[in-house]
């Protein structure tokens, strides 16, 4: 079973129709059929409420994104909690490509877990040029 991670940006389409929802329902349709493990830092959930909280294209309820955190909470994700290597490994990554914390993390992870990261996040593809990094445009 392939290993993917994949961060805020690509998660938040399964609840905003945006470009490129359909590939992510497309990862999160390979989740459910467990053609594919999803591995996610713990900070994803948070991500993901804030992102959509803060929307420009829509505003969400408070109920609306009560019902995304439930159905995030309740998704069949691989939460890993960072925690020291995988913390040390994000700082570096941070600092040496002028990252959030957060982006590092999502890097560390995929990094330490051998794991494809898929993201829809321009400047964090434009500042780390690593293989196993890539847009989600590219998911098959």
């Amino acid at each position: 079973m392939d290993q993917v991670v994949a961060d805020a940006s690509v998660i938040t389409k399964w609840y905003k129709e945006e470009i490129y929802s359909p590939l992510a329902y497309a990862l999160r349709d390979a989740v459910i059929a467990r053609k594919t493990e999803l591995i996610e830092p713990s900070l994803l959930i948070y991500e993901v409420l804030n992102a959509l909280k803060y929307s420009k294209t829509k505003k969400y309820t408070t109920n609306e994104l009560k019902d995304v955190a439930d159905s995030l909470e309740n998704f069949d994700f691989k939460i890993v909690h960072p925690a020291y290597p995988l913390l040390e490994l994000a700082v570096e990554i941070a600092t040496k490509y002028s990252l959030t914390i957060y982006d590092a993390t999502y890097v560390a992870l995929s990094e330490s877990r051998k794991a494809t990261l898929y993201t829809a996040d321009g400047p964090l593809l434009d500042a780390v040029k690593k293989p196993f990094i890539k847009h989600i445009k590219d998911y098959k």
